[in-house]
């Protein structure tokens, strides 16, 4: 059976296993009676609370997790390029050159397959975030955030200081050149360049050999 510990007092906070659930409001708060419709809805509210911070948590750990990944990436194929140099040397190994390009473009292709999975659950991650978003009202980062990220103009409200007490919005849109690429096909690119030097490695490697045995 699981603890579950409480506060008394006009909040109730039930938690178990120290995550926060929800909150209920007692039946009498404030001097209001709360109907058990109004206290239903608190409880999914909170819910839907909880679960959008859950749901932006992990999709911030999945994106680092996937840069992690594409620096680890540079640094690989990095070492295996500057190995192919070194074998296109005074003594030119083709050998070792055919084993290197095949390593290399094969672990390009899993790492490509690791990062198209990696950025559809960040999406659904993002997107479900963004369902949860509509029940905490006034909060829409991520809603208004989808548009922006697709170069549409966004209004944000600015803060009464700023404004000398006036209550105004501001315009703010990705720039072209920002909006030129999407991260995902950053990282394709990048693996598709060392790609194309791997075959041309190869190809390159069997014109040498042909040139030497001729």
């Amino acid at each position: 059976m699981m603890n579950e510990k409480s506060t008394r007092g006009p909040w109730h906070i039930p938690i178990i296993r120290g995550s926060v659930l929800y909150r209920r409001v007692s039946q009498t708060t404030l001097g209001h009676t709360m109907t058990d419709e109004e206290e239903k809805k608190n409880i999914e509210t909170e819910n839907a609370r909880v679960g959008y911070q859950a749901a932006v948590s992990l999709a911030i750990s999945a994106d680092n997790l996937t840069w992690e990944r594409v620096n680890l990436t540079i640094v690989a194929n990095s070492i295996f390029v500057g190995a192919i140099v070194l074998a296109f040397g005074q003594r030119f190994s083709p050998i070792l050159v055919v084993i290197l390009c095949a390593v290399g473009f094969t672990l390009n292709m899993l790492w490509l397959h690791l990062f198209s999975r990696a950025y559809d659950y960040q999406n659904y991650l993002i997107a479900s975030a963004r369902e949860l978003e509509l029940c905490l009202k006034p909060i829409k980062t991520l809603v208004r955030g989808a548009g922006f990220a697709e170069g549409r103009t966004v209004e944000i409200r600015i803060a009464k200081e700023e404004t000398k007490g006036e209550e105004k919005t501001k315009p703010y849109q990705m720039s072209a050149f920002s909006n030129l690429l999407r991260a995902k096909h950053t990282c394709w690119f990048v693996i598709l360049t060392f790609q194309i030097f791997y075959v041309l490695m190869l190809v390159l490697s069997h014109l040498t050999c042909f040139r030497i045995h001729c």
